[in-house]
């Protein structure tokens, strides 16, 4: 899917999963998602405000992703990580609350706590796109802000060797010693 490479274009996929089944909250959420990656925060908020109306038809795990998704939109970023903290136990087979929560601890400037939460994470090395390197991006970050820049270059060698095309792995592997900024995330 385009998603993290072409959000204009993985939106408009979302949004004809959606006229095909109005209740498929999943797509609403990647559509959120997109906005929210763009920092388009009013398009944001207002596919939240959807979710927010269709929450009697979610799962536990959904219902709490829109508590999170809250939080993290107006900046209560320590609540959505105490949220994602809660959940895990609830939903141990999800990945996604795990990767979540190793981004949020990044966010709150515990990148130690990061580098356990991500390493943890079973990657699927299948060509699904950039979006499947997501969490092997935020564990180099994690390392890099630890200061154990061989774990940072280990995981930029091991996992960009799946996922060549990612910015984060290249960046890494040519200046491994570098001052990370939010750009070395993104995929090309």
């Amino acid at each position: 899917m385009a998603f993290s490479v072409d959000y204009e274009e993985a939106i408009r996929h979302y949004e004809k999963a959606l006229l095909i089944d109005p209740e498929f909250s999943m797509a609403r959420f990647m559509i959120y998602y997109s906005f929210a990656n763009q920092r388009k925060y009013e398009q944001a908020e207002s596919q939240l405000a959807m979710l927010e109306a269709a929450r009697s038809r979610m799962t536990v795990w959904e219902n709490r992703q829109v508590t999170i998704s809250r939080a993290g939109l107006e900046g209560r970023l320590i609540e959505a990580l105490h949220i994602l903290r809660d959940l895990l136990p609830k939903c141990p087979k999800l990945p996604n609350p795990t990767y979540l929560q190793g981004v949020y601890e990044i966010y709150v400037n515990r990148p130690g706590d990061a580098v356990k939460s991500l390493e943890g994470i079973r990657v699927d090395w299948s060509p699904a796109g950039g979006a499947r390197a997501w969490p092997s991006g935020y564990l180099a970050q994690a390392y890099h802000l630890v200061g154990d820049f061989e774990g940072q270059l280990r995981t930029a060698k091991e996992r960009g060797a799946h996922f060549p095309d990612v910015l984060t792995f290249m960046v890494t592997r040519r200046w491994p010693y570098q001052p990370w900024d939010a750009s070395t995330r993104w995929t090309r």
